[in-house]
């Protein structure tokens, strides 16, 4: 799956998800950027940074088999909780966490739908997972707005939500958000 691989109906489906895991062998599919890529950003813009006491709690939504919140925590960040609606992904990434990484969470949980209490992260990284759910341009954008309404309720009150997307695919829909 390459960069021209979005939007694609498929991403909101959680077959095609654990299909693709499978098909990868178990391999780690990164979107846009890698840990190295982004730290430097979000130290930058966010003051994210491994010496913050306490340690930010950080929510990466739609998190997938990518190797970023291991990235981030053997960087420091201890605090991360995982989601996505596959089950198998979350299983495969438990497996290989659990021993290295033991105080990192991982959940199958729907990210239009999350169950977390109110101001429950500092810090919300979105690689993707916005994209995946708003589909194609001709779909209805209901996915997205109940993602971004989900994440503006976890917030506390002084927090960053980062998003790395195809802005294009965001920009066609603007006029329906």
């Amino acid at each position: 799956m390459g960069d021209n691989a979005l939007p694609n109906r498929s991403f909101k489906e959680q077959r095609f998800w654990d299909e693709f895991l499978v098909a990868r062998d178990g391999l780690p599919f990164e979107w846009y950027a890698q840990w190295s890529d982004l730290f430097p950003l979000l130290e930058r813009h966010c003051g994210l940074n491994p010496q913050l006491s306490p340690l930010p709690a950080v929510l990466i939504p739609g998190c997938g088999n990518s190797e970023l919140s291991s990235a981030m925590y053997d960087h420091g960040f201890t605090n991360i909780t995982n989601i996505d609606f596959s089950r198998s992904v979350i299983m495969e990434m438990m497996r290989r966490n659990i021993r290295d990484r033991p105080m990192m969470f991982w959940k199958v949980m729907d990210m239009t739908e999350m169950q977390f209490s109110n101001d429950s992260f500092d810090f919300i990284l979105d690689k993707g997972a916005l994209d995946a759910v708003l589909g194609q341009a001709d779909e209805d954008s209901a996915s997205g707005k109940r993602f971004l309404s989900e994440v503006r309720f976890l917030f506390l009150s002084i927090s960053f939500f980062f998003l790395f997307s195809r802005v294009t695919v965001l920009l066609d829909r603007s006029k329906e958000c």
